[in-house]
């Protein structure tokens, strides 16, 4: 019968095809060679979607996506794809203002977690921020506000809380509670920002009151 010997082999990188637009470079090795591994690592994990891993999971999680868009865009020519990923995200939103974790959706059933959800507002409001774009932004908006209401009806108190922690410090017993009220908080600044875009000013008032609101119990339970 014989055996088969491998007498070479070729390595393919396979990822989304984005046109590198950006770089950074100075007189730092360490520096640069941080961002070299940073840039291959996003790339690992940038295909139909931004992926939380290309080893275990490679599911399109909301939060892992959106805290390493900003360097998708600053090295690569990114916007459309994350504006696709958008529209993945906020398809999938549910009218009670319930948000899976991931998009596209994995059939799962999991508890909450405001630090993902939010990613139906972060995604496009980043994609804003550097194009000056709001079409995107604008076109989230009455489902960003309905998960913004769905994640307040969770809190006790203004404070909010969060299935995960595994990213976290473990020195602190409400780190979980801390990075949960944390990033509604941002939310509601943003959704803030978004209103008076459309002219809304009851809106923009509305959740400037949950703001204040949330800061408030923020600082009292924390400081």
């Amino acid at each position: 019968k014989g055996s088969v010997q491998i007498k070479s082999a070729t390595i393919e990188v396979v990822r989304a095809g984005l046109e590198q637009k950006g770089n950074f470079e100075c007189s730092n090795s360490f520096l640069n060679d941080l961002h070299y591994a940073c840039k291959n690592s996003l790339l690992c994990n940038l295909h139909s979607y931004p992926s939380d891993t290309p080893v275990y999971e490679k599911l399109g999680y909301l939060a892992d996506g959106y805290l390493t868009q900003e360097i998708a865009h600053y090295n690569y020519d990114a916007i459309k794809y994350y504006e696709k990923w958008a529209w993945d995200i906020i398809y999938q939103a549910k009218e009670n203002g319930y948000i899976e974790q991931t998009a596209p959706m994995w059939d799962e059933d999991k508890e909450n977690a405001p630090e993902w959800s939010v990613g139906i507002l972060v995604v496009p409001y980043q994609i804003y921020k550097l194009t000056n774009d709001k079409t995107l932004l604008l076109a989230c908006y009455e489902k960003a506000k309905k998960v913004f209401e769905y994640q307040m009806s969770l809190t006790d108190g203004y404070i909010a809380n969060s299935m995960w922690g595994d990213h976290l410090s473990t020195n602190h017993k409400y780190i979980k509670h801390i990075s949960a009220t944390s990033t509604l908080y941002n939310m509601a600044c943003n959704l803030i920002e978004t209103a008076r875009l459309q002219d809304k000013e009851e809106d923009a008032k509305a959740y400037s009151l949950y703001a204040k609101h949330i800061k408030e119990a923020f600082n009292t339970r924390f400081y």
